[in-house]
């Protein structure tokens, strides 16, 4: 099976930016399978979907990356 990677090129900002945020391509929920919902029983022990928590029943993630630029400490 293919996978899917994406990888970053890290580099100081150019302005007077301390924090930038970086979001990566929607990706297929691997928590729910893509299906965006599990099978699970209610009180009565009849099977129901339940809505996956990671995904939210939408199928789909995606990666938001928050990076913060400080000044390095020279003791």
């Amino acid at each position: 099976m293919s996978v899917l990677k994406q990888m970053m090129d890290i580099q100081s900002p150019s302005r007077n930016n301390p924090i930038e945020v970086i979001v990566g391509e929607k990706q297929p929920c691997r928590c729910c399978s893509g299906n965006g919902f599990f099978w699970g029983r209610d009180e009565f022990g009849d099977g129901i979907k339940k809505t996956c928590p990671l995904c939210k029943g939408t199928k789909y993630v995606q990666p938001e990356i928050a990076i913060t630029w400080k000044p390095v400490n020279n003791k």
